[in-house]
């Protein structure tokens, strides 16, 4: 019983201090910067109290960092592919390496 209390303690005084850090980080992103902030309450899904200019700018900087995001992650499945075809070459060498140490361990076989 003692362990079950301690553990809910525990838990509650973990959920609560994550909780006001989160809060904190949200209060930390919050800049000076009236386009950082717009760019923040549109990644929150909030959209209100935008210009059209101003939803244009962030829809803009949304296209280049998604087109951004995705040249990264095709160039990280390059970069996956030439490291799997990579280990392909080492473990094909290494095959033919065994290959000839055992040919070349057998005519000295008793």
């Amino acid at each position: 019983m003692k362990k079950t209390t301690i553990s809910l303690v525990v838990f509650f005084l973990l959920f609560i201090q994550t909780k006001s850090a989160l809060s904190q980080a949200d209060d930390t992103l919050a800049t000076k910067d009236p386009a950082q902030n717009i760019l923040l309450d549109t990644a929150k899904g909030n959209y209100e109290g935008l210009t059209l200019e101003e939803t244009q700018k962030v829809l803009q900087k949304k296209d280049k960092l998604s087109k951004y995001l995705e040249t990264q992650v095709s160039i990280k499945q390059k970069r996956d592919e030439e490291k799997r075809q990579l280990l392909s070459q080492i473990r094909e060498q290494d095959q033919r390496n065994a290959e000839l140490l055992r040919a070349l361990r057998e005519p000295f076989k008793p």
